[in-house]
């Protein structure tokens, strides 16, 4: 193959890409996730009150699925319960999700789907309970 085609191979291909990108005025997609942070050494949460038990712990995945994240509790004045987690884990198959549970004893919770904003490995779970 002489340098003309080869040239002239590399031109189309780069000319094909032509609608992939991202200007410097375009918007990117964004994702919010709130969390409960420390404040003057204090977590509080409005209409809640300050928390007074907080629980954290990391994420593994089990046998051949590879993961790894954080998941945190918090427990404020009024009772309400805040459960949050962050995983990296592969997206699941098609027809299949991720899903969160809290197990104490013989008493199970399920906790609810696991979400990737962008369909990466990213994924987060809030969960919220006033009892």
């Amino acid at each position: 193959m002489n340098k003309t085609s080869l040239a002239l191979i590399l031109a189309l291909s780069l000319t094909a890409c032509g609608g992939i990108g991202i200007g410097d005025n375009d918007e990117l997609d964004t994702e919010k996730f709130q969390y409960a942070l420390p404040s003057e050494g204090k977590v509080e949460m409005e209409g809640h009150g300050l928390e007074t038990v907080f629980a954290y712990g990391a994420v593994a995945g089990i046998e051949d699925v590879h993961a790894s994240g954080v998941a945190q509790s918090h427990t404020f004045e009024d009772g309400f319960f805040l459960h949050t987690v962050q995983l990296n884990i592969l997206p699941a198959e098609e027809g299949y999700f991720y899903e969160g549970w809290l197990v104490k004893g013989s008493s199970v919770i399920s906790t609810g789907h696991l979400t990737s904003t962008f369909g990466d490995s990213c994924h987060n779970l809030r969960f919220e309970s006033d009892t």
